[in-house]
Formats: C-alpha cells, sequence, structure tokens
C-alpha cells in the first residue's frame, strides 16, 4: 500500500479511501482501526476528486458519533453507511 495523498492509498493499479477509526468511537465500528473503501479509479486525478467528500462524510460521521445525539438506529446507518 503506498501512500499518495492524505486518506488517498494505492493498492497494485487502483486508489483506495483509508482512514484511521478514532480509539473513542472504535467500539461502533467493531473494534476495525481502519475503513477501506475502493475509489474504483486507477488514474491519480480521478482518485483526488473522489476522495474530497468521501472525507468530508467520514469526518461528519465521526462528529455525529461523537455528539451522542443519534438514537441507535441513527448511528447504525451511520456505521453501515
Amino acid at each position: 500500500m503506498v501512500s499518495v495523498a492524505e486518506f488517498l492509498y494505492r493498492r497494485g493499479s487502483f486508489y483506495y479511501f483509508y482512514i484511521t477509526i478514532p480509539t473513542d468511537i472504535r467500539s461502533h465500528f467493531g473494534n476495525r482501526r481502519h475503513l477501506v473503501k475502493s475509489l474504483k479509479t486507477r488514474l491519480l486525478c480521478d482518485a483526488k476528486v473522489a476522495v474530497e467528500p468521501m472525507k468530508a462524510r467520514v469526518k461528519t460521521a465521526f462528529l455525529l458519533i461523537r455528539s451522542g445525539m443519534l438514537t441507535e438506529e441513527q448511528l447504525q446507518k451511520t456505521v453501515t453507511d
């Protein structure tokens, strides 16, 4: 795995979104340490564009989980999305 930019990694010829789950909310993710999702592209320029909305979405999800304002159902939907 090769890091080319923050939150962006290349495995083989494809790019992936990769983020470390903060320790205080890992229990909501089955104690997983990282979230990894394929960006389904082999082009760095496309990967840089695709990673930005994903990064914002995940950081928002982390913030919502930390806030404690989600119902259990909302929490589960946020984690699975």
